[in-house]
């Protein structure tokens, strides 16, 4: 799995520290002040791009600090929290944990067409640092949901022109991610989800992880509705959609159903599809 890799920087003051006299007190001194400089490395340890946006914000935990809000602004993380920003309250190495996206719901979120994608690309990670660390702070975060896509393939005598949607059903589309764990998982019963095509020839979907062995795939082309059977593999511990896994499928419509094959792993981890991940549909 490919890791995004955070610095929590601890900023020492020459001039600060030469002008105490008394001995200093952890977390009330500017060489306390915690500070973020970080860049994405690697790829796709988003979902939906490989860099962070203005306006981003992870949430952070630890060091007797609940949740305390850091925003990305060109290429930099500025704390925006009425606690103000972290100071290391102690010499000795401190446990953080972080997640992303901070300020969005994660208790019971259903997942629809209008969905923003990003808003519930789900990110944890963990790190320990502090002052004499240097206050370096090294968070690995990694996806805590899972993905599906759909790449969408004209067999013979077919227009993708004329695809106008989808419905995927058998799967939850409600869940939670829980930011003190970053365990995100499902909580509703299995429901439709139908999709718009128009114009696109690959979908993406983030979805909460589940057991399941299987989905129902409706295609809407040209007027006419395909139907086909998505084999949930086992990718770890379970069937279904497991937290990291990216499940990757071939859509090749034709004139006389649908055939979905394996397309591979996008770089979240890999898994191995039933059968290569060939299925026929019909009409």
């Amino acid at each position: 799995m490919k890791r995004n890799k955070f610095y929590l920087l601890a900023a020492a003051t020459a001039l600060f520290l030469s002008a105490c006299n008394n001995e200093e007190v952890p977390g009330t001194q500017e060489s306390d002040l915690a500070r973020f400089t970080g860049s994405i490395e690697g790829v796709k340890t988003r979902a939906y791009d490989t860099t962070w946006e203005n306006g981003d914000a992870i949430g952070i935990i630890g060091g007797g600090y609940t949740d305390i809000r850091y925003v990305h602004h060109n290429g930099l993380w500025a704390v925006e929290d009425a606690s103000g920003p972290i100071l290391f309250q102690t010499p000795d190495d401190v446990d953080f944990t972080a997640y992303y996206p901070q300020g969005a719901e994660t208790t019971d979120v259903t997942i629809g067409a209008n969905t923003a994608q990003r808003k519930i690309d789900f990110l944890y990670g963990t790190g320990t640092g502090g002052v004499r660390t240097d206050g370096v702070v090294d968070f690995s975060f990694s996806h805590r949901m899972s993905r599906l896509v759909l790449n969408f393939i004209a067999g013979p005598g077919v227009d993708l022109a004329d695809l106008s949607g989808y419905t995927l059903s058998g799967l939850s589309m409600t869940g939670s991610f829980d930011t003190a764990t970053g365990t995100a998982y499902a909580t509703g019963a299995a429901s439709d989800l139908t999709m718009d095509a128009t114009g696109i020839t690959s979908s993406s979907l983030i979805l909460f992880p589940q057991e399941g062995y299987e989905a129902t795939l409706k295609v809407a082309l040209g007027g006419q509705t395909f139907t086909a059977t998505l084999n949930l593999p086992m990718a770890d511990v379970m069937n279904g959609l497991e937290s990291g896994y990216s499940y990757s499928y071939n859509v090749t419509i034709k004139k006389e159903g649908l055939s979905i094959t394996q397309a591979g792993i996008e770089p979240w981890e890999n898994a191995q599809v039933e059968n290569s991940g060939n299925v026929n549909a019909t009409i």
